[in-house]
């Protein structure tokens, strides 16, 4: 069957405010034409559709947000204060927080270890020391 662009457009918009769809990919079930027909008119790509799908999107965040401000779940406020804080209060109330950095924001300098004898065998007890990468430092 043969579809007009502008038909499937409408009709897709229709479906996108109906029934808030917020993602691409529900917008075919709400149509007459299959998938492979919904790209090949290339509705996918339309400024009007994606607009009235994000529009729905931000609706949705929105709502979401208001009602965990609302809220006295503690999850849901901490969720919340994570969108809105800051790089470093996010770092100093984050569970797991990796420094990239050295002391004072300096590359880490890497610390070799190396057999105490000199070569790359261990002998006796095994034992290894620490080398520094600094001219003139190693460490034990």
């Amino acid at each position: 069957m043969a579809y007009k662009t502008k038909e499937l457009e409408k009709k897709a918009i229709k479906a996108i405010k109906e029934n808030k769809l917020i993602f691409i990919e529900e917008v075919v079930s709400y149509l007459p034409c299959s998938k492979p027909t919904f790209y090949e008119h290339k509705l996918n790509e339309l400024d009007s559709i994606e607009a009235l799908l994000n529009k729905n999107k931000d609706e949705m965040k929105a709502t979401l947000r208001n009602k965990w401000y609302l809220s006295d779940n503690a999850t849901l406020q901490i969720t919340l204060y994570r969108l809105l804080c800051t790089d470093a209060e996010r770092r100093k109330i984050a569970m797991n927080y990796n420094e990239h950095t050295g002391k004072d924001g300096k590359d880490f300098k890497p610390i070799i270890f190396v057999p105490v004898n000199g070569n790359n065998k261990r002998s006796g007890n095994g034992s290894l020391r620490k080398e520094s990468t600094e001219p003139g430092r190693n460490g034990s």
